[in-house]
């Protein structure tokens, strides 16, 4: 793991603006902190911010309102987004797996456009109902987190084609899991209780 100075988060942010990047990445350091610069980016489509020492995201990421095609906090150390984030209303895929919820961010839900949406090896238990709000969700991927149950709420995502819960505490799958009736992709492996595996 690399560190970076603030100096040097700076110049790269920066530098960025000035090429008027649509895609950029800072991975792999110590950084414990994102400069509220990171508002410059206005072009960016791609944020990777992956496998850092982050422990909070400024409330100016939500100036980013061209951020669409990804936005990556995996493994940090957030345990909560900024109400801003919300603001990201184009945005299709999010990863924020690795980061120590407690439970799903109520922010997650305003982001209707989303597509894709990683939340995996944390210490959620379940999934709020508000999830039936991302009503696009086709790849929801929850690995590693501490469900005990099939998180019911996941149910009412209609779209859904691809579904991860591996490495969870799950012993049965629901037997209505044919709600689901454009699930093509169910990984459930790696779950510590014997799994009745009950398919309709």
């Amino acid at each position: 793991m690399n560190s970076i100075s603030h100096d040097k988060q700076l110049e790269l942010i920066r530098d960025a603006a000035k090429r008027n990047l649509k895609s950029f990445s800072i991975s792999n350091t110590t950084m414990q902190t994102l400069s509220p610069e990171i508002a410059c980016l206005k072009n960016l489509r791609i944020l990777r911010l992956s496998e850092n020492k982050l422990r909070k995201i400024p409330p100016e990421i939500g100036e980013l309102k061209n951020l669409r095609r990804l936005l990556s906090l995996f493994k940090n150390r957030i345990g909560k987004l900024p109400p801003q984030i919300a603001e990201l209303s184009n945005l299709k895929c999010m990863d924020i797996g690795g980061n120590p919820f407690g439970i799903m961010p109520p922010e997650v839900f305003e982001l209707t456009e989303l597509t894709e949406l990683h939340f995996g090896f944390n210490r959620a238990e379940t999934i709020p109902s508000e999830i039936f709000r991302l009503k696009k969700l086709r790849e929801c991927s929850l690995p590693h987190c501490q469900f005990k149950e099939f998180p019911h709420a996941l149910l009412t995502l209609a779209n859904l084609s691809e579904l991860s819960l591996s490495g969870n505490h799950l012993e049965k799958l629901p037997p209505d899991i044919g709600r689901l009736g454009k699930l093509t992709a169910l990984q459930i492996n790696d779950n510590w209780r014997p799994l009745n595996q009950n398919l309709p």
